[in-house]
């Protein structure tokens, strides 16, 4: 906006504001003070109501207040009234003074810094915080596909937990199965070898304890009792195969705990 509309919009409400106070007609709401070096406002309601609307297209008083502001006009209670506006240049019969008033050199000077180096670090921190936000949002799809993978991850180690558990759970009941039968075979196989045991424990408590003990053979079968030159000559004539591991004996037993471990149908 050039020099030339901003002065012309300046004025342009100075001028409106001299019309209001100098106008005759509105003496009864608005009027110059008995010196002529401002203007007062005697009924509020009225002037935004009717007056402004006329000159200002808008009933706005604290708008027209804060106009007055920035051109410097100071606000002071006199002659009875809370609203007069007094400055130096806006004065009764002295109109072409107007042209010498002005809005506050502060306000000129903050307006065109935000205009410019201002708006300028604005655009910059901007900018800036764009690129955060764009950093921070492809951190937040990174960790949200992290999670995802974690919680795959999670529920493929708890199904192989739920795997094996039932595995050990079979294992257990298989080793309890064959610790069961193992129990029943070793006593299926030490009843025999006791009732043996228990026959012949009459007669050897019968013996008295001095007495020696003696074997009566018959003289044939004591010429044929074997000697220690014989023993080792037979196990010298016995097949080599007989010495080697029971590999048949083994496979036996296997098919017999298999028998032993298979339900019962």
């Amino acid at each position: 906006m050039s020099k030339t509309k901003v002065h012309k919009k300046l004025t342009s409400f100075l001028n409106k504001t001299y019309e209001i106070v100098n106008d005759p007609g509105n003496a009864a709401t608005v009027a110059w003070t008995s010196d002529g070096m401002g203007f007062t406002i005697n009924n509020v309601p009225d002037f935004t109501e009717h007056i402004l609307p006329r000159y200002f297209k808008h009933s706005n008083f604290a708008s027209f207040v804060r106009q007055l502001n920035m051109y410097d006009f100071h606000k002071s209670r006199e002659e009875g009234c809370e609203n007069v506006f007094r400055h130096p240049c806006f004065l009764r019969g002295r109109r072409s003074l107007l042209r010498d008033i002005h809005r506050k050199s502060t306000e000129i000077v903050t307006e065109s810094a935000l205009s410019k180096s201002d708006c300028q670090r604005l655009l910059t921190k901007v900018q800036e915080l764009q690129h955060q936000h764009q950093a921070l949002e492809a951190t937040v799809q990174d960790l949200r596909t992290e999670n995802r993978d974690m919680a795959q991850h999670n529920q493929a180690l708890l199904h192989q937990l739920s795997v094996y558990k039932a595995r050990e759970g079979k294992l257990e009941g298989l080793l309890n199965a064959f610790s069961g039968q193992l129990q029943t075979l070793a006593s299926a196989q030490d009843g025999p070898f006791r009732t043996h045991l228990n026959s012949h424990e009459a007669p050897l408590c019968l013996m008295e304890e001095d007495q020696p003990l003696e074997f009566d053979y018959p003289e044939k079968q004591q010429s044929e009792a074997p000697q220690a030159g014989d023993y080792e000559s037979s196990c010298e004539d016995l097949p080599e195969s007989n010495t080697g591991p029971p590999e048949a004996a083994d496979s036996d037993m296997d098919a017999e705990i298999d028998l032993m471990l298979k339900p019962e149908e």
